[in-house]
């Protein structure tokens, strides 16, 4: 079904005789299928502006819900602009791809298409989006994912975790394995999770918490252009030559450590924090 509104918009001009126009109706509608898998497949969900959410499902299929909003400047543009935006699927012998694209003919237009996914939990994700959050939740399998701008979280994830955000802060929570976290502009906090592999995490412009469930002895090094280095692990063999800078092993001695960690920010405090007995029983559960 669509829900069509009409919306006003008001934007001060600093110059006499200009005028701006905006799209003042929009349509919505919430288009929902059902996907089939068959085999391991990875999925590809794409949208060119949105917000991009995946949860477990008990299924072997997938749940599809896009959010659609349309926009014109008559309520008849709007409404025709809604099957143009509806997701398509393409599947070859080891993907699923989910595409959103805009439309040529709708370039002017400030549309948009979120998705909410339910998708089994062996499946790996690649998600992109080019304006919007990206969340994920229950995995245990390879997640990626890549947006130019929006915040990322993932939660109870394991297996390998690929972020890549241009502006927003990342947030990793109950989750192990391998990480690669990248933000150009944003805070970068892991709660309660295990590094179980060589992994990097930084950002052009933040702060980055790093709280871990003792695993393996991780050799690590951590700096800042401009903050300082702070480690409270207590079972830590660490070097700090100036505040901004350390390097060392955690949970171990010595350097025979087989996992590399990365932390590296241009602006912004690091601190590197052991999890709490309650959250090490949890993950241990």
């Amino acid at each position: 079904m669509i829900v069509r509104t009409m919306f006003a918009m008001v934007v001060g001009v600093a110059c006499v005789g200009c005028s701006i126009s905006f799209p003042r109706f929009e349509a919505r509608e919430d288009y929902k299928t059902t996907i089939p898998v068959d085999g391991q497949l990875t999925l590809v969900a794409n949208t060119f502006n949105g917000a991009i959410t995946v949860q477990e499902s008990q299924d072997s299929s997938i749940d599809l819900i896009a959010h659609i909003i349309a926009r014109g400047n008559t309520q008849e543009d709007a409404d025709a602009g809604i099957e143009g935006l509806k997701p398509t699927i393409e599947n070859n012998a080891s993907e699923l791809k989910l595409l959103v694209t805009r439309p040529s003919e709708r370039s002017n237009y400030s549309d948009s298409v979120s998705l909410e996914l339910k998708v089994p939990a062996g499946m790996q994700l690649k998600l992109i989006t080019s304006n919007g959050a990206v969340k994920c939740f229950d995995r245990r399998a390879d997640v990626s994912t890549k947006t130019s701008n929006g915040a990322v979280r993932i939660e109870r994830s394991e297996g390998k975790i690929s972020v890549d955000t241009s502006n927003g802060s990342v947030d990793v929570v109950d989750s192990k394995g391998t990480m690669s976290l990248d933000s150009s502009n944003g805070a970068i906090h892991l709660r309660s999770c295990s590094i179980e592999g060589n992994s990097d995490i930084h950002t052009s412009n933040g702060a980055i918490h790093v709280e871990l469930v003792p695993t393996n002895a991780i050799q690590f090094s951590a700096s800042t252009s401009n903050g300082h280095v702070k480690c409270d692990i207590s079972k830590a063999d660490v070097k700090q030559t100036k505040k901004s800078k350390m390097e060392g092993v955690l949970f171990g001695s010595g350097e025979s450590a087989d996992i590399q960690l990365q932390i590296k920010t241009s602006n912004g405090a690091i601190q590197l924090k052991e999890a709490s007995e309650t959250k090490k029983q949890a993950a241990a559960a």
